[in-house]
């Protein structure tokens, strides 16, 4: 992109270019796929057909966050230097709706290509929408902080949405479900984005639109039906890739009113079909209720600004285009053009990228990443007492090919900058100091923070109580037999009147042989289901072996409750597959029937949402103190943000000490912790960015840029490290027994414990660096 060459327009809405609500809706449906997809990441691999323990889930979920943080610095150099932001945000939604689309498909190959087309996707789009937004202002503009507000606003709508529709549907109906509404809101952004191109714009509304006819469809067809179904549409998907790129190359864009109409078309049915389903979607209950219908309403009225602008035009024709146009059509090697060696090479780039997200376990067939370190040397160093624990899960996590690819980089960066730093004179040297210090506390700060996709939200799914439930077992009760419905949601009317088995139910025992052997039958069916997906053989004696840890456990499981789901959940369930006789004895006294459960997935709205309560209510703090001269300064407010969030994990760990007897934790700890995170990160993600390019020599900006994004990146790999530490699966990975909430709860509060004394004295530290920090600083003198 020519970043320097600002476009500005004479109309404008509210005093900002009409452009940036497009952008606003694009970004919102980009972040509504990626959140929506994380939101059941973990829970899909622990609980889906691949059937992982944590530990595997954690690794994983590790290398992928992680490396989705790593690829958007080269798709910005690749933007910069020869596609043009335009272009870059394009080839990066197409991917990441073919990544999406890909997760609908059970297949182990499928499921590890699918997220190497996120995390290239991720790296084309991320960096250059943002650009976008940056050019659609004159250098100098003092509307620009706003325009970003406006833009950040939307992301945070997005993330919001997501788990509430995403994360429910998911895991109440169906993974395919959740991921494949990921599918469509990503094509809408892109169709969103690629207006006022009219024909690319209806072939990615008519993939949407088929996509989303596969997902209601899907239970009625079988395996190979399924996968040509996802074949045509991936094909489907390229051709519209394909017109989307002949429209952007040689062609003028022009705002006709057919084009306006077309966009505003795509906004409005976009958010009304969203808003419904917000509102149709639901668990039953005032809680969730109040808070779909406040994320619908703030939809539509973003959606009515949206139409409202798209009058007025829409992203200028030279904002996102590319430096120079004639590179783009130079051949590189005999016939093939700049533009497309590059499209061919990012293809080609996502086998390596699967192999490394994945380990190399697609090569070697085993469930667990490849690790340099020898099993036999991790035992020994693990019976060396607490420090051998922590040494060897370490090793063993950075010895995996993410984590060796990650670590070289980190230091090859790191080398670099100290080198580059030491050649500055004393002021620029001591500002790189401060950047690189506050890189470090970002680092940790994000490590921690990012147990969300993963511990926090495993302890949500196991150890917070979500169930408002109707009544309790009473001594009268006992010696009675209670039916209950599987299924969370169900359209039958006489099933849907039966009080739910429920995570109400986790910890008491089961007093009934009939419910243990249908939990044995459960167990059976949906191994044989996964063994044939992933083309596997299964034993009849790992069979039984699975069937026993499972159904022969005294208490019910929340394993236990997976596989009932699970059975049925399938089209060839049966109504007796759908419900359970829950013999009551003393034991179940006080236990909770009925009401409604709210999934764990749901819950990882609650950060996005309190950033769109408070986020504009900390801006506005800001300024108030900053009018007075009582602003904090930079590492203050890093520090403030630590403490923070040591506070959140000290909720988090309370919240596990005074669990009851059942070691279940009440939902209000949950959502005291995910405030005190949020406004910690209120106080320290946007400072981090504008930090980095004021402190910054100008000859290093964008390799310090580069750098920061590095760090990032490295914080999510080493979360996945400490989650490691949360494990609580009985056996050895793959298809693990989780343990009763009583035996969980003890392994989530010790770790979150430390991890609240590790935040709050690193925040101790910063501020106390702060005075030296903010003196290096130099703020009195220019850049």
């Amino acid at each position: 992109m020519n970043s320097s060459q600002a476009t500005t327009e004479k109309a404008t809405l509210f005093g900002h270019p009409p452009g940036i609500f497009t952008l606003f809706f694009a970004e919102m449906w980009e972040r509504f796929s990626y959140y929506g997809m994380r939101s059941l990441l973990v829970f899909y691999m622990i609980k889906g057909f691949l059937g992982y323990g944590d530990s595997d889930a954690y690794t994983v979920y590790g290398a992928y966050t992680a490396l989705v943080y790593m690829t958007p610095f080269f798709g910005g150099i690749l933007a910069d230097r020869l596609l043009g932001a335009r272009r870059a945000v394009v080839l990066g939604g197409l991917l990441m709706a073919a990544g999406h689309l890909m997760m609908t498909i059970e297949n182990k190959l499928a499921f590890f290509t699918a997220l190497a087309l996120l995390i290239l996707g991720n790296g084309f789009f991320k960096p250059n929408i943002s650009a976008i937004v940056g050019s659609l202002y004159p250098a100098g503009s003092p509307k620009r902080d706003g325009g970003f507000t406006i833009f950040y606003m939307g992301i945070n709508l997005g993330a919001a949405m997501s788990p509430l529709l995403c994360g429910y549907i998911g895991e109440t109906y169906g993974w395919h479900y959740g991921f494949g509404l990921a599918t469509i809101g990503m094509l809408v952004g892109v169709a969103v984005f690629v207006a006022p191109a009219l024909l690319s714009q209806l072939a990615l509304t008519a993939v949407a639109v088929l996509a989303a006819a596969n997902i209601f469809f899907r239970p009625y067809l079988n395996e190979a039906e399924v996968l040509l179904c996802g074949v045509g549409l991936l094909a489907l998907l390229v051709v519209s890739g394909g017109l989307c790129f002949v429209q952007l190359s040689g062609r003028r864009v022009s705002w006709s009113l057919v084009t306006q109409t077309a966009a505003r078309i795509v906004i409005g049915v976009g958010a009304v079909l969203a808003a419904w389903g917000l509102i149709q979607y639901r668990p039953e209950n005032p809680f969730s209720t109040g808070v779909n219908v406040c994320t619908a309403v703030s939809l539509l009225i973003a959606a009515v600004v949206a139409w409202v602008a798209l009058g007025r035009g829409g992203v200028p024709e030279r904002a996102g285009s590319a430096p120079d146009e004639d590179r783009l059509r130079r051949p590189v090697v005999g016939w093939l053009r700049s533009e497309w060696a590059v499209y061919a090479g990012t293809l080609a780039a996502v086998p390596v990228f699967a192999l490394l997200v994945s380990g190399f376990a697609l090569v070697t067939g085993e469930t667990r990443a490849v690790s340099l370190i020898p099993e036999a040397l991790i035992t020994r160093v693990q019976s060396a007492g607490a420090a051998g624990e922590i040494l060897a899960v370490v090793a063993t996590e950075m010895s995996k090919p993410a984590g060796l690819v990650l670590m070289l980089c980190g230091l090859a960066a790191a080398l670099y900058l100290l080198v580059e730093t030491f050649r500055l004179d004393r002021v620029a040297r001591e500002r790189m100091f401060v950047v690189l210090i506050l890189t470090f506390f970002s680092m940790l700060f994000w490590s921690f923070f990012e147990q969300a996709g993963s511990s926090v939200n495993n302890f949500t799914d196991r150890n917070v109580d979500r169930v408002l439930e109707k009544r309790h077992i009473t001594r009268a009760d006992v010696g009675s037999s209670i039916r209950m419905r599987i299924p969370p949601d169900t359209t039958d009317p006489e099933l849907k009147k039966l009080p739910l088995l429920s995570q109400e139910q986790l910890g008491f025992p089961i007093a009934s042989e009939r419910l243990k052997n249908q939990i044995a039958d459960a167990v059976r069916s949906e191994e044989l289901r996964k063994a044939k997906l992933q083309q596997k053989e299964l034993t009849p004696e790992e069979l039984d072996d699975l069937v026993r840890s499972v159904s022969e456990e005294p208490r019910l499981t929340i394993s236990a409750l997976t596989y009932l789901r699970a059975a049925a959940g399938q089209p060839d369930a049966t109504p007796q597959d759908k419900i359970v006789v829950w013999r009551v004895t003393e034991e179940h006294i006080g236990m909770g029937i009925g009401g409604s459960e709210i999934p764990a997935s749901v819950l990882q709205a609650a950060n996005p949402i309190y950033i769109l309560l408070f986020g504009l209510a900390f801006t506005a703090l800001w300024g108030f103190l900053d009018a007075r001269g009582w602003e904090p300064s930079t590492p203050t407010k890093f520090s403030l943000g630590l403490l923070q969030l040591g506070l959140g994990f000290g909720a988090f760990w309370y919240g596990a000490y005074v669990a009851d007897e059942r070691g279940m934790t009440t939902l209000s700890w949950l959502l005291l912790g995910y405030l005190l995170q949020t406004t910690g990160e209120l106080c320290l993600s946007p400072v981090g960015l504008s930090m980095v390019t004021k402190l910054s020599p100008p000859r290093l900006v964008s390799t310090v840029m580069g750098a920061w994004f590095l760090a990032t990146a490295f914080s999510q790999f080493l979360a996945a490290i400490i989650a490691q530490f949360t494990g609580v699966e009985g056996g050895d990975g793959g298809a693990a027994v989780i343990p009763i909430p009583k035996e969980t709860v003890a392994v989530y509060g010790s770790v979150f414990g430390k991890i609240a004394l590790a935040a709050m004295i690193s925040a101790g530290i910063c501020f106390l660096l702060s005075p030296l920090l903010t003196r290096w600083m130099h703020s009195d003198e220019p850049a």
